[in-house]
């Protein structure tokens, strides 16, 4: 009787998984498909299975980079399966399906005559949706031997890359680029973008990824951020290569204006990168140097000094071809960067540069501001900036796997850097009447100079351990930051006042001041999750976050005579900020969909302590904000995602905010700090969907973004008799709306070589700015500019959007891209009835690149920008054209002629709406001039030499097999 027994409760232990499956939904069924000629996995292939006698399929899966294919959840019984992808016969088998089955490996065979028949299109998948990943494959793409990772980016839809290298995806900066997952120079883009050879890069992945801490809890604590991950081609992961590219030329600039001829300048370029990539470890060494405006690295140190000054020239975006940016720099830099990945999988990874930059800024601007009382002031400013800067950098990255359940992440950063500057400018202001009558308020010079120092270190440790039972957790994040920022600078100035148009009187600044700013901070955040079952976690977070700032400025009249220190420039702030956060979260995870729901309670404290003339005032604030937050996904499929978030931040007043001491760096725009302000907080609203069809390889994506501001801190401004405007930050108890929009479509057309990318984006915003009642308002006494009574609140709205449209034709030659942008924008004040002119940003643009094999490479592009309702002077059009010309004159040697600019007609125009103005701005750019450029690849692509050719259709050097991009 007991063997009976024994015997049936065995049956029931074995039969109990089986029922218990069915009962979940079914069981699994696996499939891997490999190349049958090359054993490679086939990526993307769709994998079907169709039940007996039905005449559609019951499910299907992509497979992935292996080419294994999952289908779960599939019911017990007699199914077709298939396997199918374009430029392959298809596989196809009859299986019963009554427990979980691995297929195993099934090759696939290539079919000849579908690749020499007319149908087949050299588009192959340019983008897959993968969860958070948007991947663009980057091997159907043409590029030149001299492209850089930058140039790729910028033709592909959705990125953009702004004048001074700031990379966009989606709207959304990019602040990190890493390889193949690993960290790569920590936190600076635009190392990787603008010294990467386009040539060793097979994808390009848009990934939005979760903090460290996110990833291991699985619960999202909104330090979410959008990184670049690239892969490698694969045969760059067999030992070392890399290039040397070393150029010199002239411009041909030609005359001016008045038949002059224009000085023409030397110019020159070198880069070089010498690399390892390998499953386990990794090593490069970059360098840059050039006076041709592609500056390789993000200039912290120009960034700190920049934050240290007030008033001066103002930056903005660039308009035109290769070449054309922000003024005229001169840049080098040198970087390593190495890492290691051990067998328990933890890694280190270190990296140093040093990077030197000098800006030539020339800059003419026309400004419209609107005042209560019905008048407006025109001004004018003409004049030019010199900048230094010159930076040392190192990383560290420690990634330590004690265990399967217990890991420590540890991030060191330490920057130091040295910089000084040279500002002048020529201004005018003219009174205009509401009737239109113009008359003159003042004129005059300011000329500015410094130098600066700075050092800064910041970091954070992360301990992650696992406890046990799967979805239990605890975690620890500690950071930490420490910055010192020292600057000396002199400022002088003339301003003459005009009554009636004719000269009143001149006052004239001439001072010395020495500048500190300095700042250390802390905090910690604890996480502990528990699985509660049926798919349900708990989080329960709780963080401290304590932040000192000091900022200091001693100012000196009468710097050649004689110091003679001036009380009404001089002053010492202190700022201390705790901010506390305590929350709850709740998350449901399911196949399809999760959610996840919580609420933070966050009570701060901010204590000011000002001293101006020997008077020392302290103001203790406290507030307590609470801040719900949710994030909902839908996963559709594979390739079908929707997800909403909702987060609400507390943000602090900066320490420039806050301090009281006017700035007169620029005599015209004299801005002071409030130590009254509060704390703001934000409310944002994030929704996205992204979807790709399998069948024609086309892909969606839209994006949206709800803000909504309480207490922000906005502008507050008035203008005495001379014209000078005085600028002071307060609260907005109102609130402030911003929304923003961005629609992205790529897809081929039929089946041909030809392919449309779509890029829209709309933008609407509301602000509001307070403009003073003059004759109540006195720089010389505080309690009057303090006063909201004394301003008259001013409700703006900015609209804008732009479209950017793109056809695309790939062939085994040729790459060819036609397209179009359009850019509008308004905007509305409260404070004047007058129209505010809409403004139109357009152009037009052309791209070729030829690859003619053993003969020539061939790169031009063509882009033509017209303007429309821009002040008179900023509206002419231009005509960009660059092209390039390149031979392989020996082995790994290649020779290239570039013309940048070659009509000379490059501008740079933009124009600037907020609070209650308008403002005009060109720039001077770097024109014409031609380069020689010879560049030397050494090392193996696979068993080829890189000299060879590589990139253009199909996978790898040489196109891989057949028409490009139909096979993995």
């Amino acid at each position: 009787m007991k063997n009976k027994l024994f015997k049936a409760a065995t049956f029931v232990l074995l039969l109990f998984p089986t029922l218990l499956n069915a009962q979940r939904g079914g069981f699994t069924v696996k499939v891997t498909l490999t190349e049958a000629d090359t054993g490679v996995g086939v990526e993307f292939a769709t994998v079907s299975l169709t039940a007996e006698g039905a005449d559609q399929a019951y499910k299907y899966a992509l497979t992935n980079e292996k080419g294994l294919a999952e289908i779960k959840g599939v019911r017990p019984g007699t199914y077709l399966i298939k396997g199918e992808l374009m430029g392959f016969a298809p596989y196809q088998d009859t299986i019963n399906v009554d427990k979980n089955i691995d297929l195993g490996t099934k090759k696939m065979n290539v079919e000849v005559h579908f690749l020499e028949g007319a149908t087949v299109t050299d588009l192959g998948n340019p983008i897959v949706i993968k969860k958070d990943t948007i991947e663009h494959n980057i091997g159907l793409m043409r590029v030149t031997d001299n492209e850089t990772l930058e140039d790729i980016l910028k033709r592909l839809p959705g990125i953009e890359v702004s004048s001074d290298g700031t990379i966009t995806a989606n709207g959304k900066e990019i602040k990190k680029i890493t390889i193949d997952g690993r960290t790569f120079f920590l936190d600076d883009p635009q190392l990787a973008s603008k010294n990467l050879p386009a040539k060793i890069i097979e994808k390009v992945r848009v990934v939005d990824k979760q903090s460290e801490q996110a990833e291991f809890t699985g619960i999202d604590d909104g330090k979410e951020e959008t990184i670049i991950d690239l892969s490698v081609m694969k045969g760059m992961m067999n030992g070392w290569f890399g290039n040397i590219m070393a150029g010199g030329g002239s411009d041909l600039r030609g005359k001016d204006d008045d038949g002059v001829a224009i000085k023409n300048d030397f110019r020159f370029q070198g880069a070089t990168m010498i690399a390892k990539f390998s499953e386990s470890d990794h090593i490069a060494f970059i360098g840059n140097a050039n006076n041709t405006n592609n500056r390789g690295f993000n200039d912290l140190a120009g960034s700190m000094m920049g934050g240290m000054r007030g008033g001066g020239m103002r930056g903005g975006g660039m308009r035109g071809g290769w070449g054309g940016r922000n003024g005229i720099s001169t840049s080098y830099m040198a970087g390593l960067n190495g890492g290691k990945t051990f067998d328990n999988k933890s890694e280190l990874t270190g990296n140093y540069m040093f990077n030197g930059n000098e800006r030539v800024v020339e800059e003419s601007t026309a400004k419209t501001t609107f005042k209560q009382d019905g008048t407006s002031l025109f001004a004018t400013d003409d004049g030019y900036s010199i900048t230094n800067s010159y930076g040392h950098r190192f990383g560290a990255r420690a990634d330590w796997k004690i265990s399967d359940q217990t890991s420590i992440l540890f991030q060191p950063q330490f920057n130091f850097g040295t910089g000084d500057f040279e500002e002048r400018s020529d201004f005018a202001t003219d009174n205009i009447s509401a009737s239109g009558q113009r008359s003159k308020i003042n004129d005059g010079y300011s000329l500015s100079t410094g130098e600066n120092s700075n050092q800064t270190a910041r970091g954070f440790l992360l301990f992650r351990q696992r406890l046990g039972k799967p979805g239990r957790t605890i975690s620890l994040n500690i950071d930490y930051d420490f910055s010192n920022n020292q600057m000396d600078g002199i400022n002088r100035s003339l301003t003459n006042s005009y009554r009636d148009n004719v000269l009143a009187d001149s006052s004239v600044v001439d001072q010395f001041y020495h500048q500190s700013a300095k700042s250390y901070g802390a905090g910690g955040r604890l996480s502990y999750t528990e699985p509660l079952g049926r798919n349900f976690f708990a989080e329960a977070t709780y963080s401290y976050d304590y932040n000192y700032r000091n900022s200091y400025k001693t100012t000196y009249d009468d710097f050649e005579t004689g110091a003679i220190i001036n009380h009404d420039y001089t002053n010492d702030i202190t700022n201390e900020s705790m901010l506390q956060r305590a929350g709850i979260n709740l998350m449901k995870q399911e196949d399809k969909y999760s959610i996840t729901i919580g609420a933070t309670a966050q009570p701060s404290r901010t204590i000011n302590v000002t001293e101006v003339g020997g008077q020392s005032t302290t103001i203790d604030r406290k507030v307590v904000n609470w801040a719900p937050n949710a994030r909902v996904d839908f996963n559709f499929s594979d390739y079908e995602r929707l997800r909403f978030r909702y987060r609400g931040r507390t943000s602090q007043p900066s320490i420039t905010q806050l301090q009281t001491v006017p700035d007169n760096s620029n005599p015209q725009r004299v801005t002071l700090g409030n130590p009254y302000l509060d704390p703001s907080f934000s409310h944002r609203l994030n929704m996205m969907y992204n979807k790709i069809n399998v069948q024609t390889f086309s892909s969606l994506m839209v994006n949206a973004d709800f803000n909504y501001n309480q207490k922000n801190i906005v502008n507050a401004s008035w203008y005495d008799k001379k014209g000078v405007q005085y600028t002071i930050p307060m609260n907005n108890d109102k609130g402030t709306f911003s929304t923003n929009a961005r629609v992205t479509f790529n897809s081929p057309i039929a089946k041909s070589k030809f392919s449309v990318m779509s890029f829209f984006n709309v933008n609407y915003s509301t602000g509001v700015s307070f403009v003073g009642k003059d004759e109540l308002l006195d720089i010389d006494d505080p309690s009057t500019f303090l006063n909201v009574n004394n301003f008259e609140e001013n409700e703006y709205q900015n609209l804008s959007f732009s479209e950017n449209l793109r056809f695309v034709y790939r062939d085994d030659i040729f790459e060819v891209s036609v397209g179009g942008n359009v850019r509008y924008s308004q905007a509305w004040y409260t404070i004047t009835s007058e129209n505010v002119r809409p403004t139109w940003t357009n152009n037009v643009n052309a791209n070729v690149i030829a690859n003619i094999p053993n003969i020539v490479n061939f790169a031009t592009d063509c882009r033509y920008t017209f303007y429309y309702g821009y002040e008179e002077g900023y509206n002419e059009p231009t005509l960009v054209w660059n092209a390039e010309i390149s031979r392989q004159i020996l082995k790994n040697l290649t020779i290239s002629v570039k013309c940048y600019d070659i009509l000379n007609q490059s501008r740079n125009t933009y124009r600037n709406t907020t609070d209650n103005f308008v403002q005009d701005t060109r720039n001077n750019t770097l024109g014409r001039y031609l380069i020689v450029n010879l560049t030397y690849r050494f090392g193996t692509f696979g068993n080829q030499p890189m000299g060879g050719r590589m990139g253009g259709p199909g996978r790898g050097p040489g196109g891989g097999h057949g028409p490009g991009g139909m096979r993995r």
